[in-house]
């Protein structure tokens, strides 16, 4: 009696690190597919993330270029989101051990590792490859990075299939080589981490973390922890006082903390509505979040319906979806300093004329408090309040009249939420080249901001402890002055409309 040979298909997941909601999961449901086994695979690709940590020797060479950005030559990613990602990494991987599988990791462009597995299992004779699965993603790179693994697959005969990603509101040999893959999820944050112990962090004494300051986002990557952070917001009523508390500064719960979940595709913006929706139903919602806590009973807005808090999350969440569609329909105009609207009027300075201008942005010592005690969290905890990237990005753009790009650039190194199609959009925003109909005629003044926003000055000693002496004054810096378009002042407190996907 002839036995057949395995059918294998390939699940290659990206920014969707999650069981709930992933459209590659739930389309194994369905009962037209003739695969007998399942391979999941995560590639750590040398074009989004430093891989040199994953050598076998501090002696080898890497076979790929640094990760850096173009135009700063910033890491593209830094330590914060790598160790998020290693979480959120190996947080599925657990899962689906919990189920009887695994989560295969490798390192190198996604194309060429799919092509030699697809070579390895079918040359060997013993099983056949019958498709690659993926989600689709936005951005230009992605895109490209798709058509690569298409073609592979393809080329060696098998099906290739992509998904919408599902993210919108609306066992085989190891390869040879150099790279070694790590077994523990410690092994891999320090391969991840450890090529990166120079961030360019310019003149001066390394940063350190204030005595009295602590992180505003401590959370652990993964669909667990995503999952844990949802319930915690649920369970304490602050989701129904968000509208009123999403301007803060300084705390864990002023704001939901949602993106960097959102971001690797730990969470989705479904399940959140779902969620939320039996939260204002009076439906207990650890059911629907599939955790074996216990509903918190009556917690504020439980069961009386939608509240100002939860309508602005899901305002929130339009907002994410409406940057992820920009991204889609500019394509690489996403990167480009003349922005969406091609504006080439403005004559903006490079890094090589505002190199020590950046330079003290970078490090927060621009005598601005509010961007000061932002950059200076940032760089340290790698996440800073929405509020305050907005008046950072106006301040470097419209006040120092520097590239928004290197802004941009910066804040994708050191993010540990950074999403490409909010983060670069948001940019393009501020710097008045994206789709804000006021475009330079949007200045933020930060002087205003701080006062409406961080009254007492707490912020800003919390992060920049020279300011401590100050009996709560704190220096203009030149908040007052001319602006881009000479105009004065600018934006004052809060009654503009808020954007920034990042912050929620």
């Amino acid at each position: 009696m002839s036995v057949s040979k395995p059918r294998i298909l390939i699940l290659l997941l990206r920014q969707d690190l999650r069981l709930h909601d992933n459209p590659l999961f739930h389309a194994l449901s369905h009962k037209t597919h003739h695969h007998s086994h399942l391979l999941q695979i995560y590639i750590f690709n040398p074009s989004h993330i430093e891989i040199s940590g994953f050598l076998s020797s501090p002696d080898q060479k890497s076979p790929y270029p640094e990760c850096r950005s173009r135009i700063g030559r910033f890491w593209k990613c830094g330590p914060h989101r790598t160790k998020f990602i290693a979480e959120s990494v190996w947080d599925l991987k657990q899962s689906l051990k919990k189920l009887g599988s695994d989560l295969v990791l490798r390192v190198g462009p996604p194309n060429e590792v799919i092509e030699r597995i697809i070579r390895e299992v079918q040359e060997g004779g013993s099983a056949d490859v019958m498709g690659v699965w993926m989600a689709e993603a936005v951005g230009s790179e992605e895109k490209q990075e798709e058509m690569g693994v298409r073609k592979a697959v393809e080329k060696e005969g098998a099906e290739f299939k992509s998904f919408e990603d599902g993210s919108y509101f609306y066992g085989f040999r190891a390869a040879a080589g150099p790279i070694h893959n790590p077994t523990t999820l410690e092994g891999l944050i320090k391969a991840l981490k450890s090529p990166l112990s120079d961030l360019g962090l310019p003149g001066g004494a390394p940063l350190t973390l204030p005595p009295i300051a602590k992180s505003a986002h401590p959370f652990t990557g993964g669909e667990t922890s995503a999952k844990t952070r949802v319930h915690h917001l649920l369970s304490t009523g602050a989701i129904s006082t968000y509208k009123d508390t999403r301007n803060g500064l300084l705390g864990e719960d002023f704001s939901c903390k949602f993106a960097a979940y959102f971001a690797q595709g730990c969470l989705s913006a479904r399940s959140v509505h779902k969620v939320m929706c039996a939260f204002e139903e009076g439906i207990p919602w650890t059911s629907v979040l599939d955790l074996n806590s216990q509903n918190i009973p009556s917690p504020l807005g439980f069961g009386k319906g939608e509240n100002k808090g939860t309508a602005s999350i899901r305002f929130e969440l339009l907002w994410r979806d409406y940057f992820r569609l920009c991204a889609l329909k500019f394509g690489p105009k996403v990167f480009s300093l003349s922005g969406y609207r091609g504006d080439t009027d403005y004559k903006w300075k490079p890094l090589g004329e505002a190199r020590d201008a950046f330079s003290r942005l970078q490090r927060g010592c621009t005598g601005m408090g509010l961007v000061d005690a932002s950059m200076r969290e940032l760089y340290l905890t790698g996440w800073t309040s929405n509020r305050a990237r907005q008046n950072v990005a106006s301040y470097l753009a419209k006040r120092m009249g520097v590239d928004w790009r290197l802004g941009a650039e910066w804040y994708e190194m050191l993010l540990v939420d950074y999403d490409m199609a909010s983060n670069w959009g948001n940019w393009q925003y501020n710097a008045g080249v994206g789709n804000d109909p006021r475009g330079e005629g949007r200045v933020f003044n930060q002087v205003k901001q701080g006062r409406d926003y961080d009254k007492g000055g707490e912020y800003i000693r919390t992060w920049c402890e020279e300011y401590c002496g100050s009996g709560g004054k704190r220096r203009g810096g030149g908040g007052g002055g001319k602006g881009r378009g000479g105009r004065r002042g600018g934006e004052g407190g809060g009654k503009h409309k808020r954007v920034g996907k990042e912050g929620i």
